[in-house]
């Protein structure tokens, strides 16, 4: 671990022992069922705010100066955007991830030994660290001075903790007390800022909520406790542990639903739907006809400033839909089709797509966005539904949205391999992301996708529109080559 001065490691080992004193009292008296008393919260109830990961410009800049709170990637922020946002009263929290290294957080990854690994990097997600490695701890914290407590942030979000999951039981014992360990070192080594929690809940339950000021629970969903009574029991512990020592619980989830809002009301939750979505969020060139593609809750005066959005089905309010339709803007809908996967042509599924897709069109939506149909590539060339049969579905599909909505745009999100010559020209344009993984492959799969792309987009005039970080001049080099619009 890297060396701290003297007085700080005192603070330390003091900061520690107060966390093992509090936490093993708290444990007799929850198991005793004896009320402990209710600390203050450490987030003001009336506190709003945002989580956004994506660069900064200044219509954005503007609204999340609106918030009291923002959850940014340190990476996308200068220094003058850190200064405008805090001097409109905003306190600024930077992104950090804990357990998983992403697959383009480069300053981490390069730096990585055997040690520091627990878990591969597999094709979803980077490596999971070993938070025991003492070399790890000191890489982390130099990231850490680096990219948010000597640049001036307000606080830290401490992201992935909740991938202690993907670990085996004898594994995950030690890591978890490793995380509260690690969380109160950082809460000694920067007792200053302000920290919060993604997930995690077995290391809040078993100590950082003694050190936390907030615990972020993504993806939150009220309507899963009436029929998981694990799931509700989680919520309760959370609940009540969250309140005795003052660290509040965050909603944050993609779905804008009574239950949820209802939840947050009762218990006195913070909440806020994703803005833009951490999921996706993508910048399009000015020459572009769209500006966004996103992923999540959207807020209305975002929509009205642009000229289209893709948005997840449930993501607009009825009414923000009809007045974007009013001012001429162009809305498409993420429709998943993936859980077709055993569908026939004609079945109650693809009928119930059918009817989304109408719903949709009455809702203002100009085209829709086909999405999971890459996970057709998983259905066997033989059985009773092959995957040939499924295409040939799909087709058919495609062929009923025409002659019933002549109008509307159909654009495909991945999964080229799925569109049989049936279905090529009912499509209108192919959308890929983190193309570069498969571009500079030297799998000969890959490599027959992106090929396969280049010929059904040129013979049926597709828009097709290229989503890369990585590998920035060869992928936009070969965008411009094949008339792709290229969006890094």
């Amino acid at each position: 671990m890297k060396l701290l001065p003297g007085k700080l490691w005192l603070v330390l080992i003091i900061n520690l022992l107060f966390v093992t004193a509090a936490y093993s009292i708290w444990v007799f008296d929850y198991k005793n069922n004896k009320v402990l008393e209710t600390l203050p919260m450490m987030l003001e109830e009336d506190l709003t705010f945002k989580v956004y990961y994506g660069s900064l410009d200044e219509q954005i800049l503007q609204d999340l100066a609106r918030n009291n709170m923002v959850i940014l990637e340190p990476a996308q922020v200068s220094d003058e955007d850190l200064f405008t946002l805090q001097a409109a009263g905003a306190k600024v929290v930077g992104y950090l991830s804990l357990l998983e290294v992403g697959k383009w957080d480069k300053g981490l990854l390069d730096k990585l030994t055997s040690e520091d690994i627990l878990v591969q990097e597999t094709e979803e997600k980077g490596p999971i660290a070993n938070l025991l490695s003492e070399h790890y701890q000191t890489i982390w914290l130099e990231a850490f001075e680096e990219r948010i407590q000597n640049r001036g942030f307000d606080g830290v979000f401490l992201d992935t903790v909740d991938d202690l999951q993907l670990l085996d039981q004898s594994q995950r014992d030690v890591q978890i007390k490793a995380a509260v360990e690690w969380i109160a070192n950082l809460k000694a080594t920067a007792p200053e800022l302000l920290m919060l929690q993604n997930r995690g809940f077995d290391v809040f339950l078993q100590g950082s909520a003694l050190l936390v000021a907030g615990l972020l629970w993504e993806n939150f969903n009220a309507t899963r406790m009436s029929s998981d009574a694990n799931y509700a029991a989680l919520v309760r512990e959370v609940n009540e542990v969250s309140q005795r020592f003052g660290a509040r619980i965050i909603g944050l989830n993609r779905l804008n639903n009574a239950e949820n809002v209802a939840f947050y009301e009762d218990n006195q939750w913070l909440h806020a739907y994703l803005p833009w979505g951490t999921y996706s969020h993508y910048y399009f060139d000015e020459r572009m006809m769209w500006n966004w593609i996103v992923k999540g809750i959207i807020d209305p005066e975002w929509v009205y400033s642009k000229d289209c959005w893709f948005v997840e089905e449930g993501a607009l309010e009825l009414s923000v839909s009809q007045k974007a339709k009013e001012l001429g803007l162009q809305i498409f809908q993420v429709l998943d089709l993936g859980a077709l996967s055993e569908a026939e042509a004609g079945s109650d599924d693809w009928d119930e797509a059918e009817e989304k897709i109408r719903n949709a069109t009455q809702a203002g939506y100009s085209g829709v966005l086909f999405d999971g149909t890459k996970d057709w590539y998983k259905i066997s060339s033989t059985g009773d539904q092959t995957r040939a049969e499924v295409y040939a579905a799909y087709a058919d599909f495609l062929k009923r949205i025409r002659q019933e909505f002549p109008g509307l745009r159909l654009y495909q999100h991945e999964g080229i391999m799925v569109v049989n010559p049936e279905a090529a020209p009912l499509i209108d344009g192919f959308v890929w992301t983190d193309f570069a993984d498969s571009l500079l492959s030297n799998d000969a799969w890959q490599q027959q996708q992106v090929e396969r792309l280049s010929l059904i987009a040129q013979a049926n005039d597709w828009d097709v529109y290229i989503f890369s970080g990585d590998k920035v001049v060869e992928v936009s080099t070969y965008c411009e080559a094949h008339g792709y619009f290229y969006v890094k």
